[in-house]
């Protein structure tokens, strides 16, 4: 098979494009490069030159779900890339000629391949885009898409640089604003290793974070706020008094729920049993309403799962009434007709596990080999 012709086809469009001045002709022309070099990783998946070719046209063209997927579909070639391999991509970049798109393009580098890079290189560009994200900050005309990539570089990157700057620069963000991107400061923070944030840092952190509890128009909507509690408490656990004072004022629900849960001590077994018949409740009624009326849905968290590790990480030994409950939940999601079979590989697990202690669970014997016969 020889795709010669088709080489040939590109080059001479890109040729006539250039000379004609047609800006929607080039576009098109590195848009059917593209698809020729990704058939070719196909056809010949170790060919790492050509690989590495196509990964740096997409990051100038600022493909990022392309790159995710590509990535994962050549996982195997994937894994050969090195240093040498990113500093030639950046070069690529680095002759985009109009700012902000270079800039979105190295933010893409450094999300995907910012692991891959040597210590000197990383530090370099993580430098650059901690000033690119200071200097967007401070513009009252920021372009707003690029903020969303600034973001997402420095999430995937803050803990191997353990940047106090990444921290100070989401506190502004916390504290002045804008609003609409304190999600990703708080999932900046989250992301940093926590030993490398000093004391004081720890506290202003816990300080900026209960003033975005008490204001209700920066609170909802939040999905970084609930895991960014949690490890904030663990930051400040030698006084977490104030800020777990605010959560619970704030968001009360989920002080008595997850955080409650997820801040446990290993010897509070009651507040342990508490959690596990909570959970239940939640195990039937997913049983219950997930397929029905034709809808399913698809949720961040497992609470069988959730009970594996509250039995097998705390010292709580629940009495036999409640483990025949946790075996009537397993059964349940077992044989439910429209449960995901996600959720029944989870309590599959629980089974394992339950089976694994030392609990009187004869009957997950019969639910777990019944269910698995049936598959």
């Amino acid at each position: 098979m020889s795709y010669e012709p088709d080489i040939g086809n590109i080059a001479s469009g890109f040729v006539t494009s250039l000379l004609h001045g047609s800006l929607v002709h080039l576009l098109g022309v590195r848009q059917r490069l593209t698809r020729t070099l990704t058939t070719f990783s196909a056809v010949y998946p170790y060919n790492h030159t050509m690989y590495v070719e196509l990964l740096k046209l997409l990051l100038v063209q600022g493909q990022d779900r392309v790159i995710a997927k590509t990535l994962t579909a050549f996982s195997q070639i994937t894994r050969t890339l090195d240093s040498d391999d990113i500093e030639y991509m950046l070069s690529g970049i680095n002759t985009i000629s109009i700012p902000h798109h270079r800039a979105l393009s190295k933010c893409l580098l450094a999300k995907h391949f910012g692991s891959y890079m040597s210590d000197g290189a990383f530090d370099a560009l993580f430098r650059e885009i901690l000033d690119a994200l200071r200097q967007w900050l401070l513009d009252p005309n920021r372009i707003l898409l690029l903020g969303s990539y600034l973001f997402d570089a420095i999430k995937a990157n803050v803990y191997r640089a353990g940047s106090n700057e990444a921290i100070s620069l989401s506190l502004t963000v916390l504290r002045e604003g804008p609003k609409r991107w304190v999600d990703e400061a708080l999932g900046v923070i989250r992301r940093t290793d926590p030993t490398e944030i000093p004391t004081d840092v720890r506290n202003e952190i816990a300080d900026a974070l209960i003033a975005v509890l008490a204001d209700n128009s920066r609170r909802h909507d939040l999905t970084e706020l609930e895991p960014a509690l949690v490890f904030v408490h663990h930051l400040v656990a030698d006084s977490p008094t104030e800020l777990d004072s605010a959560v619970e004022k704030h968001m009360p629900d989920y002080y008595v729920g997850n955080y409650s849960l997820a801040t446990l001590a290993a010897d509070s077994v009651g507040r342990a049993i508490k959690h596990i018949q909570r959970l239940l409740k939640t195990v039937h009624a997913r049983n219950k309403e997930q397929g029905k009326s034709g809808f399913y849905y698809g949720y961040s968290d497992e609470p069988l799962d959730t009970i594996r590790l509250i039995l097998e990480n705390t010292d709580a030994h629940p009495e036999q009434g409640i483990i025949d409950e946790i075996m009537n939940g397993i059964g349940e999601t077992l044989f439910a007709p429209n449960q995901t079979y996600s959720a029944k590989v989870s309590a599959v697990r629980l089974a394992l596990s339950l089976l694994n202690g030392p609990y009187p669970v004869d009957n997950l014997y019969h639910y777990v080999n019944t269910w698995l016969k049936a598959r």
